[in-house]
């Protein structure tokens, strides 16, 4: 295991679409996530399709992206602040935006760290973030599911021990804890299950084998990418006796979940019109033991019912 942070064995890239047109190569870190079941913007089917069939000219710069490397400087500074007030001696690196640290095993598994803490025991893995105060929820019982795979990713990927995850919570200077820090330790047990299921799903990558389809808004939009246009005149009548019966229980699923909506919109509806019959002309009700309504105008004028 490397102990320095030249030892790893960085790959660097001089330009974002150099890095871009390297990343089908490999499964990143937020990507091991999606695979694992627990990515917020992607899924299994949508890394497999950025793999299979990766888009071009993705190398614009956004306005996104400048804000994101712009509050990553300022994590990494509060970071340094926050090991001087807790003691812990350590020098930061910052290996670049345009790298990739592979598995010196299996290549196809890689991760663009944000930075490495090197202290002169041992390295740490550290990843910044930023949220808002309307998404600290997510983070009241510790480090988001999503994010400790990540981590464990990129752990598995540097051969390191220990994950640190700053989180710029808020930018008021008078706010107390506004940035914060979790630390979370390799696991080995979940690592080695991970590392059989990103082995089964680079397979997968490589023969071109689809993994199942899910309801995720990034399966919707990878299947739109891949099939962005109809063929005029083209009528499909499968007759492999699987495809028809996977077929048959998605039609049904699909015209049972209709069902399902439509009588949960009826149920809907009369539970506000009762509501409504209550609150005559109040615009707050208060539910004994029970929720808030508000029965308000809107800037049209016409009364809007929301449960708060």
């Amino acid at each position: 295991m490397a102990t320095h942070f030249h030892d790893l064995p960085w790959e660097f890239y001089s330009t974002r679409q150099q890095w871009l047109n390297a990343r089908p190569t490999y499964i990143g870190a937020s990507e091991a996530a999606a695979i694992m079941g627990r990515g917020r913007y992607g899924s299994p089917f949508s890394v497999w399709k950025s793999k299979t069939y990766p888009s071009k000219g993705r190398g614009k710069t956004t306005i996104r992206l400048r804000k994101g490397l712009v509050m990553e400087q300022l994590a990494a500074e509060l970071y340094v602040e926050w090991a001087h007030r807790k003691g812990l001696p350590l020098r930061l690196h910052d290996p670049g935006q345009y790298t990739i640290l592979r598995h010196p095993e299996y290549p196809f598994i890689g991760a663009t760290l944000d930075r490495i803490a090197e202290t002169r025991e041992y390295m740490i893995d550290v990843e910044f973030k930023d949220t808002h105060q309307f998404m600290l929820g997510e983070w009241a019982n510790g480090i988001p599911l999503q994010f400790q795979v990540q981590l464990q990713h990129q752990m598995l990927c540097s051969g390191l021990d220990w994950a640190h995850i700053g989180v710029i919570v808020s930018l008021d200077d008078q706010e107390e804890d506004a940035f914060r820090v979790y630390t979370m330790q390799r696991n080995q047990r979940f690592i080695d299950k991970m590392l059989e299921r990103l082995i089964e799903f680079w397979s997968m990558v490589q023969t071109k084998t689809q993994p199942k389809v899910d309801a995720h808004k990034a399966t919707t939009q990878a299947l739109r990418d891949i099939y962005p246009q109809e063929t005029e005149g083209k009528v499909l009548e499968p007759t492999d006796e699987q495809i028809v019966m996977d077929l048959h229980r998605a039609d049904q699923m699909y015209m049972e979940a209709k069902a399902t909506v439509k009588a949960m919109s009826f149920k809907e509806a009369e539970a506000k019109n009762r509501i409504r019959a209550v609150m005559e002309d109040a615009s707050m009700l208060r539910i004994p033991k029970g929720g808030t309504w508000t029965w308000k105008s809107d800037s049209n004028g016409t009364r809007v019912l929301r449960r708060k």
